[in-house]
């Protein structure tokens, strides 16, 4: 896996669509496609939200030719959540790698496509394969990467069913070793699930414990998503933050804007001052960073913000790459970035003219949050141009 949730060495893989003939029994399938060979299973990376819980790599060995084609199947990436529900109808049961990809591909499938929570999980074949993990005894055998694809899955799809026992196992799992992917994923499961039940809470306890013993080992996307998981779900664990930072601030260069941002935006939503690691940030140019993008700007400076690090170099520096950038910016960015500025007390009427004018266009959803926060900024910085008045006085009279 490479920094950003990138793997090496893996290919698209043949699409449901290609597959002319196709019979499944106990024992076999036969299969004859219009290529001469199906290359290799390629993991689903979501390349926006950093997430490292991704489809296990396609184990051949030990497995039977209709698994390692099944597995191929539900990972092909034209697939709707009906054409995977499809196969789980059609194919169940699964060995364990094949459940736990098939409940984590339908989950980022329900994510992706705007299907309802409810439309999944009270689907009978949704439950069919829930039951099938649960009754089988299947998840407290699985290797931990499993479990964590799982955990993720029915957190994400909100089926509380079985969430907290998947949790609980792997809080017993992580107890005799783990590794920093898994331990990542699984603080990502619980920042999904947006739960702080004694469940959730032990299995976070163990993911500390074994996080701080083996951070050296942690890569910076595994450093950024479990970072960031502890604060989105507000645990206050100061001193795993800081160790966080410490790695980061040695593997900086290897960090893209993603990692960068995502740690700031962690120790500033604890109220963690790690002055080492916010004043590496400070002199780092924003060019020499990959992936730097508008969300990245708009957390570092409320981060910055938020920890009243009035960093002129830093905000002035990225005022252009802002305007740059702004018309890829949500209604709660904007006014991340005006309110930022604004309580730091940095005025650049440039940058606010920019701003007021990508919160008047119509097209933008603004909730009622984002747009006091905007009139705050604009009232708080003496910038009382006319789209920022009305923008306010008629969006929302």
């Amino acid at each position: 896996r490479d920094m950003g949730g990138c793997t090496r060495g893996l290919t698209r893989l043949s699409s449901p669509r290609e597959v002319t003939h196709l019979r499944l029994d106990a024992c076999c399938v036969q299969a004859t496609t219009t290529e001469e060979a199906m290359p290799p299973v390629m993991p689903y990376v979501n390349q926006y939200t950093g997430d490292a819980s991704f489809y296990p790599p396609l184990r051949k060995k030990g497995r039977s030719e209709r698994s390692v084609t099944l597995h191929r199947l539900i990972v092909a990436p034209e697939n709707s959540v009906e054409d995977v529900l499809r196969i789980v109808e059609e194919s169940l049961p699964f060995d364990t790698d094949n459940l736990a990809t098939s409940v984590h591909k339908l989950a980022k499938l329900r994510r992706n496509q705007n299907v309802q929570h409810e439309t999944l999980t009270q689907d009978p074949r949704w439950v069919r394969l829930v039951d099938e993990i649960v009754q089988n005894g299947t998840a407290f055998v699985w290797p931990l990467r499993l479990l964590a694809l799982a955990a993720w899955a029915v957190a994400s799809v909100r089926d509380k069913r079985i969430t907290a026992l998947l949790f609980e196992i792997a809080a017993k799992r992580i107890k005799v070793g783990a590794v920093p992917q898994d331990l990542s994923s699984l603080a990502w499961a619980v920042a999904t699930a947006r739960s702080r039940d004694a469940v959730a809470m032990a299995l976070l306890t163990q993911v500390s414990i074994e996080s701080t013993r083996t951070v050296q080992n942690f890569i910076p996307q595994d450093l950024a998503m479990c970072a960031w998981a502890f604060a989105k779900v507000a645990v206050r664990d100061a001193p795993l933050l800081r160790l966080f930072a410490d790695a980061a601030l040695l593997k900086l260069p290897e960090l893209n804007g993603q990692n960068l941002s995502n740690i700031v935006w962690s120790l500033a939503t604890i109220r963690e001052n790690h002055e080492p690691f916010m004043t590496a940030v400070e002199f780092t140019r924003a060019d020499r960073i990959m992936g730097m993008e508008a969300q990245e700007f708009s957390n570092i400076v409320w981060s910055f913000a938020t920890l009243l690090r009035t960093s002129e170099k830093l905000f002035r520096r990225t005022a252009p790459r802002v305007v740059e950038t702004s018309r890829g910016l949500d209604s709660q960015h904007l006014a991340n970035i005006a309110w930022a500025y604004a309580k730091i007390s940095h005025r650049d009427d440039g940058l606010f003219h920019v701003l007021s004018r990508e919160a008047m266009r119509s097209e933008r959803q603004c909730n009622a949050l984002n747009l006091a926060n905007l009139a705050w900024a604009f009232a708080s910085a003496g910038w009382h141009g006319e789209m920022s008045t009305r923008r306010v006085g008629l969006r929302h009279p």
